[in-house]
């Protein structure tokens, strides 16, 4: 599979333990796309769904906007807490 067949996919080279997507020879093709319409500085990408752009303010707002819920996800090293308003919190204070 070349390359240029895959204009919405971000290619990346494998070293020996990277795997996601598909692997193709040395390459590791990841589903998501590497590029959105949304502008980053206002708007939230959907992680499996980037052409689906919300408010950053709907970002961890305890109400699943994304499709994939990807909106309500804490970063990593942060704990999802679910007592009161869901809100991520550092993990260390857990």
């Amino acid at each position: 599979m070349d390359q240029a067949n895959l204009p919405r996919a971000l290619v990346k080279e494998l070293r020996f333990s990277v795997v996601c997507g598909l692997i193709i020879g040395l390459l590791c093709v990841q589903t998501v796309s590497s590029r959105s319409s949304c502008d980053l500085r206002t708007h939230f990408p959907c992680r499996t769904t980037p052409s689906i752009c919300i408010e950053l303010s709907q970002v961890r707002d305890g109400r699943t906007d994304c499709p994939d819920g990807s909106d309500e996800e804490c970063p990593d090293g942060m704990h999802r807490c679910t007592c009161g308003l869901p809100r991520c919190i550092e993990r260390n204070k857990v």
